[in-house]
Formats: structure tokens, sequence, C-alpha cells
């Protein structure tokens, strides 16, 4: 009973969770005593910090250092025709795909080191140094501008499910996934 209180007074303080309202009177005095906790089953709090958490990571992805493949990055596999991506990149674009019953008009998806250079020779001042290219690794993709615009709920849906733009005035088309860059 008493892990059960403490678990309460924790959720109490960090989440506001089980707080009863009483009002002005109970703000005023809020300062001097502790707050009152209401007894709900742990199972019920448990619940709640779960949901909470899920929106969290829902709505304000983490991104990870450049540098690593996220866990959910997997090996390369086929997206669409002509597109390869890590397989948890994969996973996300098509679940997304879902949502809004559309395929995603991808303009770039992995590129080999070769791909790279040939890039990078051609268009310095846009293209990553090969070896250092999230299309490389297959975590950034480049979405078909026109595509964005006829469906800016795709924009949305991208910050959503994992996918970061480094430089959105720069580079609107670009997005990587569970990373930065």
């Amino acid at each position: 009973m008493r892990r059960a209180a403490l678990a309460a007074a924790l959720l109490v303080a960090s989440f506001g969770i089980g707080r009863t309202s009483g009002g002005a009177a109970e703000a005023e005095s809020s300062a001097a005593a502790p707050p009152q906790i209401q007894k709900v089953p742990v199972r019920v709090l448990q619940r709640e910090v779960r949901v909470r958490t899920e929106l969290k990571v829902l709505t304000k992805p983490k991104p990870v250092p450049s540098r690593a493949v996220p866990k959910a990055g997997g090996k390369i596999v086929n997206y669409a025709p002509g597109c390869k991506l890590r397989s948890g990149a994969a996973a996300s674009l098509r679940f997304i795909e879902a949502i809004v019953g559309r395929q995603i008009q991808t303009v770039s998806c992995w590129r080999s080191n070769a791909q790279q250079w040939s890039l990078y020779r051609s268009k310095p001042h846009l293209a990553a140094y090969p070896g250092t290219s999230l299309h490389e690794k297959g975590l950034a993709i480049d979405v078909n501008t026109n595509f964005l615009r006829r469906f800016p709920r795709v924009r949305t849906l991208l910050h959503q499910f994992g996918w970061a733009q480094f430089a959105p005035s720069w580079e609107p088309w670009h997005f990587s996934y569970r990373t930065v860059g």
C-alpha cells in the first residue's frame, strides 16, 4: 500500500494526475499545504501515464545524432519502384500513406556512394559530401514540392511520425527519419 501511495504522490507532482480541485481558496493555501491526493487505483494511474507518454512521443519526436542509425532503421528495403529506404523509415512512410490514402511522391531516396559523388560534383552547394549523406544510409527522402503544396497535411504527418527537416526554408523537400541532417 505504501508503494501505491508513493506512486500516486509522484504522479501528482509530475503530471497533476489525481489532484483534487478546490477552487480559489485552495489556490491561495497551496503554497503552504501539500496537494491533496485522491484515492485512485494504481492501474488507472499507470494507464494515464502510458497514454500521456505515448502522446508526447507522437507529437514531439526526439532526434538522435546524425551519425547514429536509429534502432528502428533495419536493413535497406524497396519502399517503392526506384526508391529504397531503411525498413523502419519505409514502415513509417507506409503508415502515413495509409492515413492520407495516397502514395507519397518521392523524388530521391537511398543513393549509392557513386551516385552521391556524382550529385556532389554537379551541385556541391546542395548535396552533402559523400559518406556523410543520410540518403546513403537510407534515412532521407526528397518529396515532390508540388505534392507537398497540394497535400499540406503530409508535412504535418511526416513530422509527427519521426521525419524531421534540417533546413525547412532552404530545403523544404528534404526529410530525414529520426535524425536531423
